[in-house]
């Protein structure tokens, strides 16, 4: 059904499980984060953004499969509605109107969710804006550099995300560190890290997601500094570390990614004594991934029936 009051009703569907499904996945990972931390960072990375999204995805994805009619063969099992002569149907084709209200006031808490999470983008572009009004030189197509005093070293944009490091920066450092914290910078631009992490942060509606939120800023660092290994050595990238963020004064705003972000003593333990990445961590990933599939299929059936019981019709 694609009426504006089925759409509403399987809206408020969405939201309940997807707060619900958070609930769950917070409770959960500190089971699984030891694990999980033990990645290599560029395989950390991908763990902790795909479980950052993972609650809405399934909402979304549970909310497509239980609103979708047909499905009764398969997953749900047999039953019958007055007015329905027991023909393929969804429960928002029967939920009283009141449900659209509810539906209504779902939409428009997730439209100032995301305006909250948007802010910080949108006083970085002024930020950077205001920084624009000092000469800017395009040193390559994808790295800037601002006659500015203040040392600053930081990636931002979105979909077109660039590196901007300041005069006041390149000034205080030596060559090869300069060389260190553009190629740490061009990890995050390649990955685009800042749309990334705006997703990820879209994506969690609980303030107890921030250790999910955290620990993937932090493998995003993690794998930034490895990419300036490659053109240098731990020791010396550590010693870099620790030089911009002694500069870094204030420290950048949220939804930028810069050099010295995240724990800086984590980052430089993790340079300085790798950890060694746990034995069919793989194979361990997709048994975990093939026990999910199982389990949102073996749920649409109750979720079906469920939301006709709180939606009084069944």
């Amino acid at each position: 059904m694609t009426d504006p009051t089925s759409l509403a009703v399987n809206l408020l569907l969405a939201g309940l499980l997807w707060v619900l499904l958070e609930g769950l996945a917070n409770l959960l990972y500190p089971l699984i984060r030891p694990s999980v931390l033990r990645l290599a960072p560029h395989r950390a990375a991908r763990v902790l953004m795909t479980l950052a999204l993972l609650p809405a995805g399934l909402a979304l994805l549970l909310t497509v499969l239980v609103a979708t009619p047909g499905l009764e063969p398969w997953l749900v099992t047999a039953h019958c509605h007055a007015g329905t002569g027991c023909s393929d149907h969804t429960p928002a084709a029967l939920a009283p109107p009141a449900m659209a209200g509810l539906g209504l006031l779902t939409l428009l808490l997730l439209v100032l969710h995301v305006r909250r999470r948007l802010q910080p983008v949108l006083r970085n572009r002024a930020a950077l804006r205001d920084l624009g009004g000092h000469a800017r030189h395009i040193t390559t197509p994808s790295h800037g550099l601002i006659d500015h005093p203040q040392p600053l070293a930081l990636t931002t944009g979105l979909l077109r995300p660039q590196v901007w490091l300041t005069q006041g920066l390149v000034r205080q450092l030596a060559d090869d560190a300069v060389a260190i914290v553009l190629a740490h910078e061009s990890a995050h631009q390649q990955r685009r890290d800042p749309l990334r992490h705006l997703l990820a942060g879209l994506a969690r509606l609980w303030p107890q997601s921030r250790a999910v939120l955290a620990d993937l800023y932090q493998a995003s660092e993690h794998n930034a500094d490895l990419a300036a290994v490659a053109i240098s050595s731990p020791r010396r990238v550590a010693e870099t570390l620790i030089d911009v963020q002694r500069l870094l004064q204030p420290a950048p705003a949220e939804g930028q990614v810069a050099f010295a972000d995240g724990n800086l003593q984590d980052r430089i333990r993790r340079l300085l004594q790798p950890p060694s990445e746990p034995a069919h961590a793989g194979g361990s990933l997709a048994l975990f991934a093939l026990a999910l599939v199982g389990a949102v299929l073996a749920s649409i059936g109750p979720l079906h029936h469920l939301s006709e019981w709180l939606m009084g019709v069944a």
